[in-house]
């Protein structure tokens, strides 16, 4: 497996846009021991991981980015995994249009920086 040349017993195991939680749960059968931390802004995806994982990780509802501040997250309800800070193109147009022609879809805010404590 891929992740053994880099995931160790004393790594830190960060997970950003964590999703479902495939790549969190590939780290913890790696490196048990290590210390993992997931970060997922989507709401509904969010309380799935929560629920599942938060006994092995610590798991954060919040965007990241490189800018302190708020921003609006762009959650593309027909396929989550194309959401995100920024709006980009989609491989199929049923997904671009509904979500650029949409209000509902767009202007969720999340605070894209906080300070967490990361035990």
């Amino acid at each position: 497996m891929y992740l053994k040349k880099f995931v160790h017993l004393h790594s830190v195991c960060v997970d950003v846009g964590a999703n479902e939680g495939k790549v969190l749960m590939l780290m913890h059968k790696v490196a048990p021991l290590a210390k993992h931390i997931a970060f997922e802004p989507i709401p509904v995806l969010y309380n799935q991981l929560y629920k599942k994982y938060n006994h092995i990780a610590q798991v954060f509802e919040v965007a990241l980015s490189n800018r302190k501040g708020i921003s609006t997250f762009n959650c593309v309800l027909t396929n989550m995994a194309y959401s995100g800070l920024l709006k980009r193109p989609y491989d199929r147009v049923e997904e671009d249009t509904q979500h650029r022609g949409t209000n509902q879809f767009i202007g969720c805010l999340y605070c894209c920086y906080k300070q967490y404590t990361i035990n």
